[in-house]
């Protein structure tokens, strides 16, 4: 056993008497070539082992030997080396005969065939024997060989004599009952559920009678127990998607004991019942529906049938609507089989009321989820109303029992549901009832005193959040949704305010609180939608709150809660005074929600300008959001100051600060001052900024765009005119006056100025170099003010020259200009600057033609480009410190 792969592949070879060499070789995985006399010879072999006294003779000598190493009596096996050895041999010769597809002599599928059935009956007596009886890992060797003789024997029936007669033996040992070890045994009706499935495929006049052999399973007392148990036991799925594991991995073998979970094992022989119908329904469906519509109308009337009273029965009625739901999940639209089944479902939901409900609702989720289909949504989303709506105290419980069912249909449907809009649409639908059942819970904490049944309102709603973020975190963020869509969310986000769940410390689950992030990251903005002076009166209107329940207390209560997120200040306290009670909850909605997206990312803190942008934000409301954007931007500072810094973080920083230059331009003069003390504020905390290429060259494009607006217009039109960037998604839109223009122009030009005046005190080579570098970089011939400010800015850092600077003011002042300035300086710099960089474009073009890669080789060609050019740089060290490089560089 410790040997290597290779050896362990030369011992089978010598062992099994077979010729030639594995293919691959060198790794884990190898994989052998087989003609038809390798296989019969296999085959032989495992034969004449397990046929012989062979394997006892060895366990006897083994165990001989063990004690005689002083090592006590017995292996350390709880099977007998024989039965390990025995059932090693058999699935080796399954694994490899089933999949062989060369043709082999009819024989030999008949002795085979032989071969398997004896296996099997030999199985089947041990299993009731009593040395199997004491031991779970006896019999799951016997299992496991039993498995391994039916995938073979189903294989091997190639005539419709041993097909008839494979099919009757399989058939026969399905229900039948195996002591203690009906667990354990699971695995096996499962692989006889798909030996008798593919007999039916195979030979079509069996698929009636595979059906009755379903049926037969469905309805007996067998998997009735095996559901009861694996209930019990509490790890039972509300809806099984698949088949747990294969059978080898369904058994946790170890040397100590063998455990099948109760659950798992039901779901196994579950899962592969609802398979093997459907495969045989798709088969049957080849000459006609008449065979699948009799069989499904058989189960439907089984199921109208079924005693609400009877528990046993109840246990049938629900295995039956999982394989009905299975069926429907895979058939989807073919032959109309989603609306037959659906509509079974609706004629026994709630007739009568039973614990049978619960699972009709989570198989129509079930089909929901795998169909797309929109009547069976529509119809889970009428559930949904029925069994989550019930919060109130005043109305009687009819569908209470559905509740825990309906939660874990909806959270189901937020794993698997597939459809974009259809996610969409629940989510809404979602939303919608969690609003519905905090105005029923609002109600029920004002009519009673009970602290205990407004915190049971509270967790019931919580409930829901989690749903939420599922499905939440599956669509992609509403952007530019219509008014009702901004109306839901609104609401959403009062209730998630007024019971707390928006807070990370309190009384909830910490879960809860990481769910409505998730819905934060995907939420809308809060926008007014353009109601302007109206926003007030639809505020009244359609928040869930009304007014009769509102009380002076909540009121002052809702005004300390704003002023507590915020930086308290005088004007602050006057502004709070003057607000309503759904304006507080309004502010505070958007406080929260924007806060928890920018605790998702730091990139969403762009979003704030879209609220002081919003022209139905005005007066008292406008002023509390620029407060908002105060503390969202402090935020924001903090969440970057606390990163790594990473050229990611520092692109990010450039981005932000790019679109507070085109704010600092806005048309309204408040975000034009708040964008100015953001420009600051973010400065401050990483001064990198003031000397950041990316951002200079922004501040002085725009500044030249800006220009140019003073002279597309003549004084006496009126006309908006809009100035963007190359490759920016931001815009500023000038005033429409003309003074107006003028004195935008000539604020930012004074301020970029101070900018870059700060900028060469702290930093003034690399604030030159991108100055000078700039001015090279324009191609143009007419006047351009960006080029002017930064020459105008270079001139002034260069001052007087060298010859100059230790010279008497007096004698200074009376010398001409030409003598003391520094200009020829800057003349030469931007010379040498242009000239080197055509010398250094020239060579990467040269080098590259000397690489002569062909493409798609471009890795390996700016190699080579470097490596040439490389040859070239020492010789010009000058040229590069005429360019302020060096050869580092």
């Amino acid at each position: 056993m410790k040997g290597t792969a290779e050896c362990r592949a030369k011992a089978f070879r010598e062992i099994c008497g077979l010729e030639g060499e594995p293919e691959g070789g060198g790794g884990e995985e190898i994989s052998f070539t087989f003609d038809t006399g390798d296989i019969i010879k296999l085959k032989n072999m495992v034969l004449r082992v397990t046929g012989s006294q062979q394997l006892k003779h060895l366990t006897s000598t083994a165990e001989g030997l063990h004690e005689g190493a002083g090592q006590g009596a017995g292996l350390p096996y709880r099977s007998s080396l024989s039965q390990v050895l025995h059932c090693s041999l058999v699935t080796l010769l399954r694994d490899i005969v089933t999949s062989c597809t060369l043709p082999l002599d009819p024989g030999f599928y008949h002795q085979l065939v032989k071969v398997c059935e004896l296996e099997m009956e030999g199985g089947v007596r041990e299993l009731g024997s009593s040395a199997s009886a004491s031991s779970n890992e006896r019999a799951f060797h016997v299992i496991c060989i039993l498995s391994a003789a039916t995938d073979m024997l189903v294989w091997a029936s190639r005539n419709d004599t041993e097909i008839d007669s494979t099919f009757h033996r399989l058939s026969s040992l399905l229900t039948v009952h195996t002591s203690r070890f009906n667990v354990l045994v699971s695995p096996l009706r499962a692989t006889i559920l798909e030996g008798i499935s593919s007999l039916a495929v195979r030979s079509q006049t069996l698929i009636p009678a595979a059906l009755n052999t379903y049926k037969d399973l469905l309805y007996s007392s067998l998997l009735a127990r095996m559901y009861s148990d694996a209930v019990a036991s509490g790890n039972m799925e509300s809806v099984l998607t698949a088949r747990p594991t294969s059978f080898q991995m369904l058994t946790s073998y170890r040397l100590t004991s063998v455990h099948v979970s109760r659950a798992d094992a039901f779901a196994c022989v579950q899962w592969t019942l609802g398979q093997v119908v459907y495969s045989t329904l798709q088969a049957a469906c080849e000459g006609g529906r008449e065979v699948m519509d009799g069989f499904l109308a058989s189960l439907g009337n089984k199921l109208y049938t079924t005693d609400a009273n009877d528990n046993f029965a109840l246990r049938t009625a629900e295995c039956i609507v999982m394989v009905l739901g299975h069926v429907a999940s895979h058939m989807g639209s073919k032959f109309n089989v989603v609306a037959t089944v659906t509509g079974m479902f609706g004629q026994r939901l709630f007739h009568p009321t039973s614990s049978l409900d619960g699972k009709l609702v989570g198989e129509l989720a079930r089909i929901a989820a795998h169909t797309a289909d929109p009547e069976t949504m529509e119809e889970v989303v009428r559930l949904m109303s029925l069994s989550l709506g019930e919060s109130s105290p005043n109305k009687e419980k009819k569908y209470g029992h559905i509740y825990q069912p309906m939660m874990d249909s909806l959270t189901f449907l937020a794993r698997y549901l597939g459809d974009g809009e259809q996610r969409r649409e629940l989510l809404l639908k979602t939303l919608q009832q969690f609003i519905q059942q905090g105005i029923m819970a609002k109600k029920a904490s004002d009519s009673t005193q009970s602290t205990h049944k407004a915190t049971s309102s509270s967790f019931s709603l919580g409930l829901l959040l989690p749903i939420i973020a599922g499905l939440a975190e599956r669509v992609e963020p509403f952007t530019d949704p219509p008014k009702k869509v901004i109306v839901i969310f609104r609401d959403f986000w009062l209730y998630c305010v007024v019971m707390g769940f928006s807070e990370s410390a309190g009384v909830f689950p910490a879960g809860w609180y990481r769910s409505v992030q998730a819905v934060a990251r995907k939420s809308p903005l809060l926008l007014s939608m353009g109601a302007g002076q109206f926003l007030d009166k639809e505020l009244e209107l359609n928040r869930p709150l009304r007014i009769e329940s509102i009380g002076q207390g909540d009121v002052q209560e809702a005004r300390q809660s704003l002023l507590d997120g915020l930086d308290r200040s005088l004007e602050l306290d006057r502004l709070v005074v003057r607000l309503s009670f759904s304006q507080c909850l309004y502010l505070i909605s958007i406080h929260r929600l924007e806060t928890l997206r920018l605790e998702t990312s730091t990139k969403n803190f762009p979003l704030v300008f879209n609220y002081l942008e919003d022209k139905g934000l005005q007066g008292e409301l406008w002023v509390a959001i620029e407060k908002i954007a105060h503390k969202l931007f402090d935020q924001y500072i903090e969440q970057m100051q606390a990163k790594t810094a990473t050229e990611e973080s520092a692109a990010e920083l450039e981005s932000l600060t790019e679109l507070l230059v085109f704010k600092f331009n806005h048309i309204r003069g408040r975000i034009k001052q708040l964008a100015d003390k953001f420009i600051s504020k973010v400065v401050d905390k990483f001064s990198h900024l003031l000397w950041s290429r990316r951002v200079v060259y922004t501040m002085l494009d725009l500044l030249h765009q800006l220009s140019l607006s003073l002279h597309t217009m003549d004084p006496d039109r009126r006309r908006s005119l809009v100035v963007t960037l190359p490759d920016l998604p931001h815009s500023v839109t000038v005033p429409e006056n003309a003074t107006k223009r003028e004195k935008t122009v000539s604020y930012f030009a004074q301020r970029v100025e101070q900018i870059l005046e700060l900028a060469m005190r702290w930093s003034p080579r690399e604030t030159t170099s991108i100055l000078l570098e700039y001015v090279r970089s324009v191609a143009s011939s007419a006047h351009h003010s960006g080029v002017s400010l930064a020459t105008a800015q270079i001139n002034n850092y260069f001052d007087l020259n060298p010859h100059n600077k230790h010279v008497p003011p007096v004698v200074s002042e009376s010398r001409p200009s030409c003598v003391k300035d520094h200009l020829s300086l800057l003349s030469s710099s931007l010379h040498r600057r242009t000239h080197h960089s055509g010398e250094v474009a020239g060579m990467m073009t040269a080098a590259s033609i000397m690489a002569g890669v062909s493409p798609g080789n471009e890795g390996r060609e700016k190699q080579e480009t470097w490596l040439n050019l490389q040859l070239y740089l020492p010789r010009n060290s000058e040229m590069l410190s005429g360019m302020g490089l060096t050869t580092s560089w």
